[in-house]
């Protein structure tokens, strides 16, 4: 039970970031338009799917019995 509310946490904490760097974007971005794929939007979308990978593979391992650690 403990776990899912960390990932609750950590799921939250994602989205934060995604909302974070995308309003920074939209504001940053007023000239050239995004329409035009400047480097700022290029890089901010890799950046925000590499975060969604890595908020994906943290929930996959923590959800994976194989990971968990062993008692002692």
């Amino acid at each position: 039970p403990t776990v899912y509310s960390g990932l609750l946490i950590f799921g939250t904490v994602i989205a934060t970031v995604l909302m974070g760097v995308t309003e920074k974007l939209i504001f940053a971005l007023q000239s050239p338009a995004y329409s035009t794929l400047p480097p700022e939007g290029v890089f901010t979308n890799t950046f925000g799917l590499l975060v969604l990978v890595f908020g994906a593979l943290i929930f996959w391992i923590v959800t994976r019995p194989q990971w968990k650690r062993p008692k002692t």
